[in-house]
């Protein structure tokens, strides 16, 4: 796959993948991984949701893509590609892109952190954070959640319509943790929107340790 992911990794994910099996009565057969017939031009390659958002952040960040915008992105991926909510995902990859490159352009004053737990491996330590709020997005996201890999300094932000309690704990869950698996230690500070039973309750269902920093006194 133009030496993003290998073929025989998108077979084997292809045959654990719902979507893949449901869609695979009617689309064409190559060397057992499937792939989308379409009136003219190459086949589309069915991409496994569990390998989506690693070929989207490949393309978006390659070098010749230059960061390409949501329109630019959505065409090369349609050309060569095939999922549900393709157009919908890329949009989010890309608007989320945008917002963490603001962050950094920005002055942003942090609260001091304390001692920070130590994190000896990936996925030891993460913390997650709410950004302020933004100008709502076509699709009614105002807010960042953002994600930090203490060891291997990997970002991440997922786009939010609000930072209530229940809207926090589907995001890390279903979209972070999906993606780079559940971590051991999740640091943040004492909002509500992380203090509340959902997310104490989640960690302990995933064998999380929920941890805090220390509150902010200026």
């Amino acid at each position: 796959m133009e030496g993003q992911v290998k073929r025989s990794e998108v077979k084997s994910e292809q045959e654990l993948d719902v979507f893949c099996r449901k869609v695979k009565e009617g689309l064409s057969q190559r060397k057992d991984y499937m792939v989308l017939p379409i009136p003219e031009g190459t086949p589309r390659l069915v991409i496994p949701e569990t390998m989506v958002g690693r070929l989207i952040r490949d393309h978006h960040d390659a070098k010749h893509a230059a960061h390409a915008g949501v329109k630019k992105l959505q065409h090369w991926m349609c050309k060569k590609y095939y999922w549900s909510n393709l157009h919908r995902d890329v949009e989010d990859y890309v608007l989320s892109c945008d917002q963490r490159a603001r962050l950094k352009a920005g002055r942003v004053t942090t609260a001091p952190m304390g001692n920070l737990p130590e994190a000896r491996g990936p996925r030891e330590v993460v913390s997650i954070d709410i950004t302020r709020p933004y100008a709502t997005s076509r699709r009614g996201n105002r807010y960042l959640l953002t994600y930090i890999d203490h060891f291997t300094k990997r970002a991440e932000a997922v786009p939010l319509p609000d930072q209530e309690a229940m809207t926090v704990a589907s995001a890390p869950a279903m979209q972070i943790f999906r993606r780079h698996g559940v971590c051991d230690k999740l640091l943040s500070d004492q909002g509500r929107n992380f203090t509340s039973d959902l997310i104490r309750e989640i960690c302990r269902l995933l064998g999380v340790d929920k941890i805090f920093t220390s509150p902010y006194r200026p």
